[in-house]
This record gives C-alpha cells, sequence and structure tokens, in this order.
C-alpha cells in the first residue's frame, strides 16, 4: 500500500504541478491540498511501521498493550486525514467560470 500511495501522490503532485503550469489556480490549489493530506497519510504509514517494529514478543504486557494502544489511536487519525480530503475532490474539477455562473 505504501509503494502505491507514493505513486498516488506522486501523480497528485504532477497534477498540481501542471494544473498551475496553466494557471488554473483553483485546481492547482485543491489538488495541492490533497498531495499534502496523502503526504501526511504516507508519513503516518512509516510512523505505524516504526510502531510495530517496537513491539516485542518478549516485552512486559502492559507495554505492549500501550505501543498498541499509539497504533490504534494513530490508525483512527490517518482515518480522520482520509475522510479531510473527500471535500477536496468535490470541489477540485470546477472552475471559477462554473462557479460564477
Amino acid at each position: 500500500m505504501v509503494s502505491i500511495g507514493i505513486n498516488y501522490t506522486i501523480t497528485l503532485n504532477l497534477v498540481a504541478f501542471i494544473a498551475t503550469s496553466a494557471e488554473a489556480f483553483f485546481v492547482s490549489t485543491r489538488f495541492g491540498a490533497i498531495f499534502l493530506i496523502i503526504t501526511n497519510f504516507l508519513i503516518a504509514y512509516f510512523y505505524h511501521f516504526y510502531l510495530i517494529s517496537k513491539i516485542n514478543s518478549s516485552d512486559d504486557v502492559v507495554y505492549v498493550q500501550k505501543k498498541l494502544s499509539q497504533f490504534t489511536i494513530s490508525s483512527f487519525k490517518c482515518v480522520r486525514m482520509t475522510v479531510n480530503q473527500l471535500p477536496f475532490w468535490s470541489i477540485c474539477w470546477m472552475s471559477l467560470d462554473a462557479i460564477y455562473k
């Protein structure tokens, strides 16, 4: 999933760059916002890998439960981040002409 996310993020960045080059600033800001949200999501994935690597089966039960609770909280934050991108997707294809007419 991380490799798909990295390719997806690169694609979003290219679309934002092309939109900026075409002076479609409304589109470029929306795709740029989605790009930033997905980048934060990828950083959270790497944080998950870090949390998983810290868990050892020989550790104390309380320590393992604490690390698992941190992982769970981080997972819920990731879900919230993905939901935050939905408004940007709904208006990213609109132009200023469509809004003013």
